[in-house]
C-alpha cells in the first residue's frame, strides 16, 4: 500500500456511498467532487499547524508588552492572527500540496440549506450547556465581548466583535480542527485497522473486484446485509486457482465480505476522531485564558461545542453545518452582551 496513489475513477460511480472523511464524493449525487487521489495529508500536518499556533499565542505577550505596539486595534488584530495563521496555513498546505487541491474534496468545505438547521440546533445546544457550566462556576452566565464604558463603533469594534469571532473564527477553526484533524485522524485510525488499508482505498479496491466475485459465484442467497452467504468461500477458492498467490484485489475483495467487522472499525474510528479533535480543540482554547477557575469554564464549553460539531462534520460529512453551529455559539453570547450593554 505504501505506493498506492491513484484509484480507478469508474469505481467511484458504483460505491455504496461517500466517505465523510475522505470527501471524494458528493453526498448528494454520489459523483466524484474532485481527481480522485488519495491525499498524503494526515495528523503530522495538523500537529505542525497546532504547534506554530501554541507557540505564537505563548509569544503574544511579549510582543505586545515590548512597547512594540500600543494600538488597541493592532493588539486585538494580532491575538486572532497568531493562532488562524498557522491553523489555516496548515489546512491550505496539506490540501494544495499534499491534496487534492479542493478544500471540498479534501475536506469537505460544502454548504447544504438542512446545515442551517442542523448548525443551528447544535450551536444552540451547546451555548446552553455552555450558560450552564458558567453557572455552575460563577453563578452567572458570561456576556462576553463587552466593552466597559462607552463604545466606539469603528473598524476595531466590527473586527473584533463581529466579522472575527462570527465569520472568520467559526470558518477557519472548523476547516481545521473538524476538516484536516478529525479526518486524519479517522483516517490514521481505520489505516491501522485490521484491513490496514485506508477505507477510501479498500472500497475503491472491493468495487473493483465486486464483478469477478460475482461473476465466479453466480447468483447465491443473500443475507440481511445484502452479501451472498458464500462469497468469500468461493472468492477464496477461486482466487487460488487463478492467481497462486493471492494480489491486493484479492485481499480487498474478501475484506469485503466482512461488513460487520468493517462497519465496527469505522465506527471505532469515527468516535476517535471525533474524541481526538474535540479533545485538542478545547486544549488550544484553555491555553488561550488565564490559569484558574475560567479555564475550566473555557475547557468544558469548547469541548462541548467540539464533540457536538465534530459529530455534526461526521454525520453529513460536511462542515457546512459545524461551521454555522461555531457560528451560533459565538454570535449568541455577542448577542447577550450586546443586549445587555
Amino acid at each position: 500500500m505504501a505506493g498506492y496513489k491513484q484509484v480507478n475513477p469508474a469505481s467511484h460511480t458504483h460505491r455504496r456511498g461517500p466517505n465523510p472523511y475522505i470527501g471524494d464524493m458528493d453526498a448528494a449525487t454520489s459523483r466524484p467532487l474532485a481527481t480522485p487521489r488519495v491525499p498524503r495529508w494526515g495528523a503530522t500536518d495538523a500537529a505542525i499547524g497546532v504547534g506554530l499556533a501554541l507557540v505564537f499565542a505563548a509569544l503574544l505577550p511579549l510582543i505586545l508588552t515590548s512597547g512594540w505596539t500600543t494600538t488597541i486595534g493592532v493588539a486585538t488584530f494580532l491575538s486572532y492572527l497568531v493562532v488562524w495563521v498557522p491553523l489555516l496555513g496548515a489546512v491550505l498546505i496539506a490540501s494544495f500540496l499534499r491534496g487534492r487541491r479542493s478544500l471540498t474534496a479534501d475536506f469537505g468545505l460544502r454548504f447544504r440549506f438542512i446545515d442551517i438547521l442542523w448548525g443551528l440546533g447544535v450551536g444552540l445546544l451547546a451555548r446552553v450547556a455552555a450558560s450552564l457550566i458558567e453557572i455552575a462556576f460563577y453563578g452567572r452566565m458570561s456576556i462576553g465581548y463587552v466593552t466597559i464604558g462607552e463604545v466606539e463603533y469603528n473598524a476595531v469594534w466590527v473586527f473584533g466583535t463581529l466579522l472575527a469571532p462570527i465569520v472568520l473564527a467559526p470558518l477557519i477553526e472548523e476547516l481545521f480542527f473538524r476538516g484536516l484533524l478529525q479526518r486524519s485522524v479517522y483516517n490514521g485510525a481505520v489505516a491501522a485497522s485490521r484491513d490496514g488499508l485506508t477505507d477510501d482505498a479498500a472500497g475503491d479496491l472491493a468495487t473493483a473486484t465486486a464483478p469477478v466475485v460475482l461473476a465466479a459465484t453466480g447468483p447465491q442467497p443473500t443475507t440481511g446485509l445484502g452479501h451472498t452467504a458464500s462469497a468469500l468461500d468461493h472468492a477464496h477458492r477461486d482466487a487460488s486457482h487463478t492467481h497462486p498467490h493471492p494480489t491486493l484485489a484479492d485481499a480487498a475483495a474478501l475484506a469485503a465480505a466482512r461488513p460487520v467487522g468493517v462497519s465496527r472499525d469505522r465506527r471505532r474510528a469515527t468516535v476517535t476522531a471525533i474524541i481526538a479533535s474535540s479533545v485538542v480543540f478545547a486544549v488550544v482554547h484553555v491555553l488561550q485564558t488565564q490559569f484558574g477557575v475560567g479555564m475550566w469554564s473555557v475547557g468544558l464549553s469548547t469541548l462541548i461545542l467540539g464533540l457536538g460539531t465534530g459529530a455534526l462534520a461526521a454525520y453529513t460529512g460536511r462542515l457546512g453545518g459545524a461551521i454555522i453551529a461555531h457560528a451560533t455559539f459565538n454570535g449568541l453570547i455577542i448577542i447577550a452582551g450586546l443586549t445587555a450593554a
